[in-house]
């Protein structure tokens, strides 16, 4: 799949891109050489164990992908209004306007691709800021009404992201004073061997209730067995498909695996398991990294699940997108067929497309109460 979306991006690239300008030849063949290698960087990098490159070389290798794929973005978006306007002017028999006429327009859309790319790594490579929300919740336990959740998604831990970014987290969350901390998926972004020391960090994360954790997607691709027992070292407790009673055992806290569990034939997503056995009348809230497990969680009257994933869409705009990916939702708050939903924007970013707009980074506080009736 994913090598498809890099053929996809240096194809539109080129041909939408590249093609259409009036250049020199030669031009145009490096200027499609580097686009191929700007689209395909990831696998390239893999095949050649180049993954740990220096910090700046691989800002500068992120900073060009985002820019390709908000270029052809914005290629795409064109090129839809100016066929549109180009054939309605013809079968309205009208003379057509000189930019039209000319397709000047695209060469300028690069413009706004490298302003957006610009001001958005600024923004994903700033730490995240704590947010703070409150969900009104109808069979929450009043004797834990304003039950203080903090919510770390997504860090995505790597050579950008990395132990003093971590440890900065790690005190603000602490330093919020929870009752409960989970951690919702794609902590990392490397292998064990690389990141351990940095991560140790995660240890020192405190909460009344205790500290739990689900995988992300990025787990799987960075060596699932060896992060999962890790965690489990420094004091993460790993929810895979498995329930707790928590809080003197008012709530069941559950946790699933990924999807991404399929491609490496490792046990799926199943929430019926995970609170298997669980009393009738207890309060379920169930970590999940992907929004899109709620389609299974509502079938096992789940109250509230939290997830993370889409980071909040990362730009206004593409966050529709995103959320169409999603059972269309994206960030904050959802009813989903009557049960509740939250999801973070994620306190981190993927390096390889380290771009925000409109939705930044957040480090969640959640304060249940029971909802008054």
């Amino acid at each position: 799949m994913f090598w498809i979306f890099c053929f996809l991006l240096a194809g539109i690239g080129i041909w939408r891109g590249i093609l259409p300008l009036h250049i020199p030849r030669p031009v145009k063949i490096t200027l499609s050489f580097f686009t191929v290698l700007l689209a395909f960087n990831f696998i390239l990098r893999r095949l050649a164990g180049a993954e740990n490159m220096p910090v700046g070389v691989q800002l500068f290798i992120a900073c060009g992908f985002s820019l390709l794929a908000l270029y052809d973005g914005l290629l795409l978006i064109y090129d839809l209004g100016y066929y549109s306007a180009k054939y309605g002017y013809l079968l309205c028999k009208k003379s057509l306007p000189g930019f039209l006429k000319n397709d000047v327009l695209r060469k300028w859309l690069l413009l706004p691709a490298v302003l957006i790319v610009g001001i958005g790594m600024q923004n994903a490579l700033s730490m995240p800021e704590v947010h703070e929300y409150k969900i009104a919740l109808k069979n929450f336990p009043a004797e834990l009404d304003g039950m203080r959740v903090v919510v770390l998604a997504d860090v995505h831990a790597d050579n950008i992201t990395d132990g003093r970014r971590v440890a900065e987290i790690v005190k603000t969350a602490n330093d919020l004073q929870p009752d409960l901390t989970v951690v919702i998926g794609d902590v990392v972004d490397r292998r064990v061997n690389v990141l351990n020391r940095d991560l140790l960090i995660l240890g020192d994360l405190r909460a009344r209730y205790g500290v739990f954790g689900v995988p992300g997607n990025h787990e799987y691709y960075s060596g699932y067995g060896q992060w999962m027992s890790f965690f489990k070292n420094i004091g993460i407790n790993m929810l895979e498909n498995r329930s707790v009673l928590i809080a003197d055992e008012r709530i069941a806290l559950g946790g699933v695996t990924d999807p991404a569990a399929e491609k490496f034939d490792l046990e799926m997503p199943d929430v019926s398991k995970t609170f298997s056995g669980v009393p009738d009348g207890k309060f379920k809230l169930l970590l999940a990294h992907q929004p899109k497990i709620a389609e299974n969680a509502v079938l096992e009257n789940v109250d509230l699940q939290l997830s993370g994933h889409t980071h909040g869409g990362m730009i206004r705009g593409m966050d529709i997108l995103i959320a169409g990916f999603n059972l269309g939702m994206v960030s904050g708050k959802y009813d989903y067929q009557g049960m509740n939903v939250f999801i973070s924007n994620g306190c981190g970013i993927w390096s390889g497309f380290p771009v925000r707009l409109g939705r930044d980074s957040e480090i969640v506080l959640l304060r249940l109460y029971r909802e008054i009736r």
